[in-house]
């Protein structure tokens, strides 16, 4: 059945009980819990009291399920799916993968997160030039990127939503890029899978690593690293484990890898949080990322919008293009300690970034409303406070 392209509201918010007591805004941070990713969890530990091993069987068909709802979101195979705790693992497993060698160099950029940077910088010491693609104003152009890379490129490094400013990345010009010298994409998707669509068999990167925790709907300690097939053929997993192998612990004179990114498992998983990545990815494929993707938009334009009347009493720091950016809107001003509790006081709960930003993280769930609201206790506070 095609999901419903207009969803009850009420419903969708009855799922979120943090809702009747705040504004949420803070979405692309952690994201609160929903009741049936809540329930997921809890029904995998009652299996676990109750049958003790048993759940494991239990817990490892809903890790499957989850792959396999990600590979919808994201547009992958779920065969080149693999199981991380959080991004960083994800970006250095993939950094692992790749093996640049001495005297190649890879491409980062200034508006990154550090983990999609310090992987690839401590690489320096063995003779890996790290090359930075500098922004200009809230973007980072592909002409800035496309200049640093040549043919001794072995990897480029982006997050596909910065944290910073919410500027997002033109996978398909990235890819381009990549392809003309031969270089991996790895892309630390933690701000945009499960915030608008994705499909990696048009934009296939190499590498894409997520945690659940943000705009997936899910738990704290669960993630998915994509890892395109041609990796898988050629790779051997820089960590091996029985969850690597075919054979498991049977033979201990010689082991046979996966033929997909199974290949890349360590051990045991995290199973319970796993269950609960399933119940949100499930809501996400249930709403459908066509809804999903045009809610987060609007909301954004609506914030984009709001704190653009309120002239030059806020810098905003975001693009100003739908197309450059996501969910997140970020602006500063004189006073951003004090805005950020003021707007905690009035039940606005914001991100404050590095003490001198406040970014704005609306979720497919939150209302017009709410957006006045923030918008009138941010005017409200800067009348106060010139």
């Amino acid at each position: 059945m095609a999901p419903d392209p207009n969803p009850d509201l009420d419903v969708i918010r009855s799922w979120f009980p943090i809702l009747s007591t705040k504004t949420y805004l803070a979405n692309g941070n952690v994201g609160p819990c929903a009741t049936p990713v809540e329930d997921a969890m809890n029904a995998f530990n009652a299996e676990w009291c109750a049958k003790g091993d048993a759940a494991y069987t239990y817990g490892w068909e809903l890790y499957q399920k989850a792959t396999a709802l990600y590979g919808l979101v994201i547009g992958a195979d779920p065969s080149t799916i693999v199981s991380i705790p959080d991004t960083t693992t994800g970006i250095n497993l993939a950094v692992q993968i790749i093996d640049p060698k001495p005297g190649s160099n890879v491409v980062v950029h200034e508006n990154s997160y550090s983990a999609a940077v310090f992987p690839f910088l401590q690489l320096e010491s063995r003779g890996v030039e790290v090359r930075y693609a500098q922004r200009r104003g809230p973007i980072v152009p592909l002409d800035e990127v496309a200049r640093l890379v040549d043919d001794r490129t072995a990897a480029i490094s982006i997050c596909h939503v910065t944290t910073g400013n919410g500027f997002r990345f033109d996978l398909a010009g990235v890819c381009e890029i990549a392809r003309t010298h031969g270089a991996a994409i790895v892309v630390d998707a933690a701000q945009s899978a499960g915030a608008f669509r994705i499909d990696l068999r048009e934009t296939p990167v190499d590498f894409f690593a997520a945690p659940t925790f943000k705009w997936l709907l899910g738990p704290l300690g669960a993630g998915f690293l994509h890892v395109r097939q041609d990796w898988i053929e050629r790779s051997n997993p820089p960590m091996i484990g029985p969850g690597s192998v075919i054979n498991g612990e049977r033979d201990l004179h010689k082991f046979e890898l996966y033929p997909t990114a199974r290949r890349f498992e360590r051990g045991v998983l995290a199973l319970s949080c796993f269950a609960g990545a399933h119940a949100g990815l499930k809501i996400l494929t249930d709403l459908g990322m066509d809804f999903v993707e045009r809610r987060i938009l609007d909301l954004a334009d609506a914030v984009y919008s709001g704190l653009q009347e309120l002239g030059d009493q806020v810098q905003i720091l975001s693009p100003s293009a739908r197309r450059d950016r996501a969910g997140l809107v970020a602006f500063t001003t004189a006073r951003v300690p004090e805005l950020y509790d003021h707007l905690e006081s009035a039940g606005v709960h914001t991100y404050k970034y590095q003490q001198s930003t406040i970014r704005v993280d609306a979720q497919f769930y939150n209302t017009d409303d709410e957006i006045a609201l923030l918008l009138s206790e941010i005017r409200a506070f800067l009348t106060h406070n010139p």
